[in-house]
């Protein structure tokens, strides 16, 4: 996921060849330069301040496989006047005679106006490239300003990526928040995934450009609005931690979009709202004892927490209210809570903790189950566990499950598919000494989650 102008080193001098992890020039006639006052994209893009000679921009070197055929450039170019027939021209090489590609020159059709340009090699046999642009002034000196910058392997592709599955938004401790969600269908052609956040609930247009290439951290404001999205993760993960810059009481929400090689994005996939609250959960865990199901959680810091809520249901989804707890206000210490549910009904109990602080914000805990006077339930166990740990999955269930560990940090560890109802052994030798995340989906819906020990 590399390209465009982002934190790109530009370096104002002439060589002869392309040079590794910088764009030059060839020739003392020209000037390059980073600009951030006219951009497409993100906050920078290229500046190139043209004699009237034919001159050429070196991309940095990059390798491309053996095996590749044809490499496409492609690119957004801006021209503040068209009457020095200010064209451009594509190449690949790695020396002061570049593969140009076929073709005359590209004029501009008008100015102050980003356009989108691309060529393709008709062969190729390199190992080790520049790809760039050749520019020309034929009348006079001129600026063009490049931005969204890429060269990939292959013809030229304007097909979009299927979007990402279900996302799945969930406060951690320490005021940070969880954000994850399935590969699309058919995967994402050599790319991978862009989130922007947003304090507001964005509307279908507030979206990054087509082909736009970002750092984390840019801002985009395109579409309805006034409305300002902060690009939060770029990478190939299927879930990454955002703790950076949130605000405690402040809604939040992620719109998650496959990108390929091309910077083709797919329609966003949108989480729901969450907010980092004052109290970090560590763990929430119950069990069944003579006829009670005992509930007990952990908190590894509260500031200003009034209370905590107990909810049940027999179904997962209609919750009451059946106790409240008192919090501990502010506290930087781990804090143990413990709450007996003396008169639970027959069968399979969820729970959840609704966490209220002193100004009236809320969040819900994650949903355990606790079962009573049944004899199949999930089972998890054992945990602490030194590297080996049995899952049962009830055995009225039908449908296959997939199993997955994360880090504390959110970063899938390890992923076992298809486990059908009955006892699997689970293998945590990937694992080293901490805290993970061990979590049940079926259909890319979460179904159960627990926090797991390694020692």
């Amino acid at each position: 996921m590399n390209g465009g102008f982002e934190g790109a080193l530009i370096e104002n001098v002439a060589y002869g060849t392309a040079q590794a992890e910088k764009w030059v020039k060839n020739n003392s006639g020209q000037a390059i330069t980073s600009e951030s006052t006219v951009v497409r994209s993100g906050a920078t893009s290229l500046k190139i301040n043209n004699g009237t000679t034919s001159y050429r921009v070196w991309s940095p070197l990059v390798n491309v496989s053996s095996n590749t055929s044809s490499v496409t450039v492609q690119f957004f170019r801006r021209v503040s006047s068209t009457s020095c027939c200010q064209g451009s021209q594509g190449f690949v090489g790695t020396g002061t005679t570049p593969d140009y590609f076929p073709g005359v020159f590209s004029i501009p059709s008008s100015a102050n106006s980003w356009q989108k340009v691309y060529y393709t090699s008709p062969s190729f046999s390199y190992t080790n490239l520049s790809a760039g642009i050749m520019t020309r002034q034929d009348v006079c000196p001129g600026v063009v300003y490049l931005d969204d910058f890429v060269a990939y392997e292959g013809s030229y592709d304007v097909t979009a990526p299927s979007s990402p599955g279900l996302v799945q938004v969930a406060n951690l401790p320490n005021s940070s928040i969880l954000i994850s969600w399935d590969a699309p269908a058919g995967g994402v052609d050599g790319g991978g995934y862009v989130v922007v956040r947003y304090q507001s609930a964005p509307f279908a247009d507030n979206n990054p450009n087509q082909n736009g290439i970002y750092r984390v951290g840019n801002i985009i404001s395109n579409g309805t609005g006034p409305l300002s999205g902060t690009v939060s993760y770029i990478g190939t993960n299927l879930s990454f931690i955002d703790n950076t810059g949130l605000i405690s009481g402040s809604n939040y929400y992620y719109k998650v979009y496959a990108v390929d090689k091309a910077f083709n994005y797919s329609t966003a996939s949108q989480g729901v709202t969450a907010y980092p609250l004052p109290v970090s959960f560590f763990r929430f865990f119950g069990k069944n004892q003579a006829g009670h199901n005992i509930l007990n959680w952990t908190t590894t810091s509260e500031q200003n927490s009034s209370y905590f809520e107990v909810e049940r249901s027999q179904n997962g989804t209609v919750y009451t209210t059946i106790g409240r707890v008192a919090a501990a206000g502010n506290s930087q210490i781990i804090r143990n809570y413990q709450f007996w549910d003396t008169h639970p009904p027959a069968g399979i109990s969820y729970y959840r903790l609704r966490q209220v602080d002193l100004d009236a914000h809320f969040s819900y805990s994650q949903v355990i189950q606790i079962a009573n006077n049944v004899t199949s339930s999930f089972w998890l166990g054992p945990n602490p566990n030194i590297g080996k740990l049995w899952i049962y999955i009830p055995g009225d269930l039908t449908e296959v499950y997939d199993c997955r560990i994360t880090s504390a940090m959110g970063n899938l560890v390890q992923i076992w598919r298809g486990l059908t109802p009955g006892q699997h052994k689970l293998d945590l030798g990937n694992c080293s000494a901490g805290f993970y995340c061990l979590s049940l989906w079926q259909h890319g819906r979460l179904m159960r989650q627990w926090w797991v020990i390694r020692e």
